[in-house]
């Protein structure tokens, strides 16, 4: 996503406050790394766990008199831009580049777009709920299998597409074979085309003492604007399965790239 598009959602999200805080908005320019400037406390660990994602720090933190947020800006992904957010509300902290937003909330990090949100946030404008397959273990039977997505490159054009994956609810030390499909989805003169669906993995994981795992999946596909996904995750012993499903909306390209048959 171009540094352009970026800010164009943040100043589309009038009640941006409600995904994140009080978003302050980057500035025009692609932002720089800013000598001196660090994170600390919330802000580093959320950096540690999206370090491609949120970038570099482009000033130190600061607070919203208003309501005692706290903010800071980075460089964000391929120098788009982007804010980190502390909600003194619920005690949350959170990364925006505009368009997603990423949380710490109350079973780890979470990722949805910024016209949702999770079921356990504060939510006045009634605006849609992630679904099930989106969120994390607060949505699932505790016992049970569960496969969130953490992060994805889809949607950001170009550069290899991945997707970041947690589970858990599974046999400790069971092998988990994660596998699933891509569909991308181009725009080309304002029509939208489908192309093949393209395999993802398998990828086979080891299970932790407490039966979670983290995975990145990553598809050959190195040009892409949006398109459907679904990723599943099989316990060898337990033959315990989840899934989880979602996609980003196609942008205009020029042409179709040559894996999509043009």
């Amino acid at each position: 996503m171009s540094s352009k598009s970026v800010l164009s959602s943040l100043r589309s999200l009038g009640t941006v406050a409600l995904a994140v805080g009080a978003l302050a908005l980057p500035p025009a320019a692609p932002p720089a790394h800013a000598d001196g400037c660090r994170f600390v406390l919330g802000f580093a660990t959320l950096h540690d766990l999206l370090p491609r994602v949120v970038g570099q720090c482009v000033d130190d933190e600061q607070h919203n008199p208003a309501n005692g947020d706290g903010l800071q800006h980075t460089t964000g992904m391929v120098g788009a831009g982007g804010l980190l957010v502390w909600r003194k509300a619920d005690n949350r902290t959170a990364f925006t580049d505009g368009y997603r937003t990423w949380v710490n909330g109350p079973t780890g990090l979470e990722y949805r777009l910024n016209t949702q949100r999770f079921a356990w946030e504060a939510n006045p404008d009634g605006l849609p709920v992630v679904p099930d397959a989106h969120v994390g273990a607060s949505q699932f039977v505790q016992s049970g299998p569960r496969l969130r997505l953490v992060d994805t490159t889809l949607g950001y054009v170009q550069g290899p597409l991945t997707f970041q994956l947690a589970g858990g609810g599974f046999r400790a030390g069971e092998t988990v074979t994660l596998r699933g499909s891509y569909t991308p989805a181009y725009l080309v003169g304002g029509a939208r085309h489908t192309c093949a669906a393209e395999a993802l993995g398998p990828l086979q994981v080891t299970a932790d003492s407490r039966g979670g795992f983290t995975a990145s999946l990553q598809a050959a596909e190195s040009f892409h604007t949006g398109g459907a996904f679904t990723i599943s995750a099989t316990g060898a012993s337990s033959g315990a399965s989840t899934s989880v499903s979602g996609g980003a909306e196609a942008v205009q390209v020029n042409a179709l790239p040559a894996s999509c048959g043009a």
